[in-house]
């Protein structure tokens, strides 16, 4: 993540399970900081160059979409969007749609708030608008159920 000058949080990426960290912060001219959402556990791993390669095309790809989903207009719009998105990325498909562990991630409504660009308070409404409507359904203990559109 970095941030702006009014010290709002920017989301630049996103890794899950699998997924290769490839370089360092201090090879980009800007201020960022990786911070974790859930407990990890880092392997010092040697990519091949088709595996670096791969890690490389899925950042590029994960990080066009969290700026694509960046300049969704309506707020409930781009919750839900960045919702799919994150429970088709990190989280289990079931005949009914994605499901998304909410408290395995960590994923708490402050932290989908800076994830989005969103304030907690419109987070939290939308879920619930979300949840009133089908749209997100809560299944298990902390999962969220987002049914295929």
């Amino acid at each position: 993540m970095t941030w702006n000058q009014e010290a709002e949080l920017i989301t630049l990426m996103l890794w899950g399970p699998g997924d290769l960290i490839l370089g360092t912060q201090t090879t980009f001219e800007c201020r960022n900081e990786t911070c974790t959402l859930s407990h990890v556990c880092l392997e010092s791993h040697r990519p091949s160059d088709g595996d670096i390669l791969d890690a490389l095309r899925r950042q590029i790809s994960r990080s066009m979409e969290i700026m694509r989903n960046s300049r969704i207009r309506r707020a409930d719009d781009r919750l839900i969007h960045m919702l799919r998105w994150m429970a088709a990325q990190f989280g289990r498909v079931n005949s009914m749609g994605h499901s998304l562990s909410m408290e395995e991630m960590n994923l708490t409504h402050q932290v989908i708030a800076e994830l989005t660009g969103l304030t907690r308070v419109t987070v939290t409404k939308g879920l619930n608008r979300f949840k009133s409507t089908g749209q997100a359904v809560p299944v298990g203990q902390g999962d969220l159920l987002l049914p295929h559109p």
